[in-house]
């Protein structure tokens, strides 16, 4: 089956990639220091893809381990420490960026008239909104970049993206707007679609990808680009710049409220669900990902109806209904958050290809946390670092900490729990001997050559993996590297 890893593992760079069509068998990685996984990997055996092999292993797998009074508080002290954007505070709007506290200044200096040190209701500072536009792409532009041809960019090609930030229509008081995500988009550093990367190699991860957005999150529209095809937006868990056909704006805040906080609601369980726009319509079908929540207004025999946002004049909010057969891989409300659920959904996503912050259809390591949690109403932060801080239920590990220590830590775990070291997040989902498992999107891991170089082994995808991988590489195992075991407890 090695033909079929290869054909997973392209597609994973394609996704990746933002490409339609497949990388060309060229990519593959040519360099004796570079190679690509087999499967299953060291210490696992084909038994262990079978969640029921890890289920069995709780003493209580069915019990509730975080009830939805919980998750509610969860998602508020989330939102309250910052790692969680709720897009209809003012807070969010007045809170002074350092990065804007330096904008402030140049504009006194270049253009008086745009200074101002507080947002009037329902605007932002130019100060602010600047800081936003240009504190990531100012970071792009300090090192040497290559776009996907693997020619280096200049000076002339980020003149051309600056220009289209439409700077010069920043005012001193800017109207924020609300809207909401018809589908699943990319959000984006700079208002294209161009791929940027570190160097000149199709492994390396797209530069400009912020992340994926699901259908229906709410989005506060701070700007425009130039053209007009881009709106700069601050969704729950990032912002960016996201293309202006895949949100539909509301007039005010409130039209939102029977999408985002509907009666009844359709949770998307699955990697995807496909909505039609008439029963049986294949041609105008989406997909929606696992943890989109739909507006449920109906169900007959055969499918249940959804509210879905749509576009009318001027991109305003509309709504029309949706169709999806109740076969499909839809659940009426969130699932009950249990070992049970969080492993079955997890493995519903296992070998599925690694996609750089969620490009295209598939997921990085936080996306398939975050998006795995989300079918139980648990709103994670986006990034591994902002997901190693929720809740109280946090131990700490340092370099002093040895792997007795670690494996005695994870030992007393009761459920799936969150492994996090810096870059990398994965899900615990049990022990095998003195063995300890997880499974998680990892895009690569390090084997040593000497005692001074490692081999870079390419894995793309979701796999279930002991945490000894990478044991003896310069970067130390899994296990080692951990700083973070989170219970996600209130």
């Amino acid at each position: 089956m090695a033909w079929l890893r290869w054909v997973c593992l392209i597609l994973a760079v394609a996704g990746l990639l933002g490409c339609s069509s497949l990388a060309p068998m060229s990519a593959r990685p040519q360099s004796d220091t570079q190679k690509v996984a087999e499967l299953p990997l060291v210490n696992c055996v084909p038994p262990m893809d079978d969640p029921d092999y890890w289920i069995i292993k709780y003493p209580r797998p069915d019990k509730i381990f975080l009830s939805p009074r919980q998750i509610q508080r969860l998602n508020q002290t989330s939102v309250e420490h910052g790692l969680v954007n709720d897009v209809f505070s003012e807070k969010l709007w007045n809170d002074q960026p350092k990065y804007a506290e330096r904008q402030e200044e140049e504009n006194n200096a270049v253009n008086p008239g745009l200074s101002s040190n507080q947002s009037m209701p329902g605007t932002m500072t130019a100060a602010r909104l600047q800081a936003y536009l240009r504190e990531e792409t100012d970071r792009i532009k300090m090192v040497p970049r290559w776009d996907a041809q693997g020619k280096p960019v200049g000076e002339a090609y980020y003149r051309r993206l600056d220009e289209n930030l439409n700077l010069a229509g920043i005012t001193s008081q800017n109207p924020i707007r609300y809207g909401l995500m018809r589908r699943r988009s990319d959000f984006r550093y700079y208002p294209t679609h161009d791929i940027l990367k570190l160097k000149p190699s199709p492994w390396e991860f797209d530069v400009l990808q912020v992340s994926a957005v699901q259908a229906y999150q709410p989005v506060a529209i701070l700007h425009a680009s130039r053209d007009g095809r881009w709106m700069f937006g601050v969704a729950p868990a990032c912002r960016g710049w996201v293309p202006s056909r895949d949100v539909a704006l509301a007039g005010r805040p409130e039209e939102l409220r029977p999408f985002t906080q509907p009666r009844e609601r359709l949770v998307v369980v699955g990697h995807y669900a496909t909505v039609a726009a008439q029963p049986g319509d294949t041609l105008s079908a989406e997909r929606f990902y696992m943890g989109t929540v739909c507006p449920l207004i109906a169900r007959d025999a055969r499918y249940y109806q959804i509210a879905l946002p749509e576009v009318e004049g001027n991109s305003r909010l509309a709504q029309r209904v949706g169709y999806i057969l109740r076969e499909d891989a839809v659940h009426e409300g969130f699932l009950p958050c249990t070992p049970r659920t969080i492993c079955d959904q997890a493995f519903k996503l296992l070998h599925t290809p690694y996609s750089w912050g969620g490009a295209g259809e598939y997921r990085d390591c936080s996306q398939l946390v975050m998006d795995v949690f989300a079918t139980v109403g648990l709103a994670l932060p986006r990034n591994s670092g902002g997901q190693g801080q929720v809740g109280n239920g946090i131990v700490r590990l340092n370099h002093k900490h040895k792997a007795a220590r670690r494996l005695a830590e994870l030992g007393r775990l009761d459920h799936p729990a969150l492994l996090q070291f810096p870059g990398h997040v994965m899900l615990f989902i049990g022990r095998e001997g003195n063995r300890a498992y997880a499974i998680h999107d990892i895009w690569s891991f390090r084997q040593p050559e000497s005692s001074s170089h490692d081999r870079k082994i390419i894995i793309g995808q979701v796999v279930v993996s002991d945490l000894s991988l990478g044991e003896d590489s310069t970067r130390g195992s899994l296990l080692e590297r951990i700083t973070v075991i989170n219970r996600l407890q209130p």
